[in-house]
């Protein structure tokens, strides 16, 4: 039966739904020697081709890991300029990828996987995976801050945002969210003019960095895997 292509590609371990979209709208996918569109409809006698390689179809083993990403480290598999790359942190013979970005400058747990519909689920806002930030500021919030930011009246890209903002010490914040836009936390803040000094994700569903030293990883165990794709079962 066919299905949809970014769909089929997560399945065999090629990147999240929404990566192999992005793939598309670049022309780098190409089904019977004709550019792919969004949205069209493949299976196994489909002649596919990533980037001018073919697609092989075969069983992949499905890994699961959590990384503890340091600063200075970008959020990707390659880098056009050279940065050090989450991948090259990990030890790994399968191809995994992070499921989603963590700042540059940030650090804290990052998800890494081939499993293509667990990283859709763990992305998508419909799903509402929770992920939880502590925050240094360079100054405290006011109350009117604090009261602003745990309301219904914060926007992200003209969309409506919602979190809870928690203190926890001087200058630092505990944030829940369970979107992820592009630099979305330091935007919440920009929007009471408050600047992020430092920035850590310290969970994202179910799973935490406790014992993981900075810079380590690790296999997730049956347990955590199992309830994570409990949170993938839609509300």
């Amino acid at each position: 039966m066919k299905i949809r292509i970014n769909k089929y590609l997560a399945t065999l371990g090629y990147a999240s739904r929404r990566e192999i979209e992005r793939w598309i709208s670049e022309g780098l996918i190409t089904v019977n020697g004709k550019v792919a569109q969004l949205g069209m409809l493949v299976d196994d006698q489909d002649h596919i081709k990533v980037n001018n390689k073919l697609v092989v179809t075969k069983t992949v083993n499905k890994v699961y890991l959590i990384l503890n990403k340091p600063p200075k480290v970008i959020s990707a598999v390659k880098d056009d300029r050279n940065r050090v790359c989450v991948t090259h942190l990990i030890n790994s013979k399968y191809k995994v990828y992070p499921v989603g970005r963590l700042d540059y400058d940030a650090r804290g747990l990052i998800l890494l996987t081939n499993d293509g519909d667990l990283a859709h689920c763990m992305m998508h806002p419909s799903f509402e995976v929770k992920r939880v930030y502590h925050v240094l500021l360079a100054e405290e919030l006011s109350v009117e801050d604090l009261t602003f930011l745990n309301s219904n009246q914060v926007k992200i890209d003209h969309q409506q945002s919602l979190q809870k903002v928690f203190r926890i010490a001087p200058k630092l914040y505990e944030v829940e969210i369970s979107q992820g836009k592009y630099h979305h936390v330091k935007r919440l803040f920009e929007a009471v003019n408050k600047k992020v000094k430092e920035l850590e994700r310290v969970a994202y569903g179910n799973l935490t960095l406790e014992n993981l030293a900075l810079g380590k990883s690790r296999n997730l165990t049956k347990d955590e895997l199992e309830e994570l794709k409990n949170l993938c079962i839609k509300k």
